[in-house]
């Protein structure tokens, strides 16, 4: 079984698993956008006020970033935030044992 199969067992670790993909998603697509904007993480750290080591801890997911900050950050990238949630199916019942 892998580590998602058994992770999607239980409303817990489905929770876990998604939070986790949602902080992926996140800075994947703020690592394309520098990319492709060709700023480094030093530059887009000054431009949000953020220490350097402390924006790099957010883009290796040791540190997460509120909504409000993730939104200046796509902001100074020439982007605005927007969700886009998708349904799960099926929805874990059962309750971690």
């Amino acid at each position: 079984m892998t580590l998602k199969a058994d992770l999607m067992q239980t409303r817990e670790g489905a929770i876990a698993w998604y939070q986790e993909e949602a902080v992926l998603e996140v800075n994947e697509t703020i690592c394309r956008l520098m990319d492709k904007k060709k700023m480094t993480r030093a530059e887009l750290a000054k431009a949000i006020k953020m220490q350097p080591n402390q924006f790099d801890r957010f883009l290796n997911g040791e540190e997460i970033l509120d909504v409000r900050a993730i939104a200046e950050v796509l902001f100074h990238l020439g982007y605005k935030f927007r969700m886009s949630p998708l349904p799960i199916h099926p929805v874990p019942s059962k309750e971690k044992q």
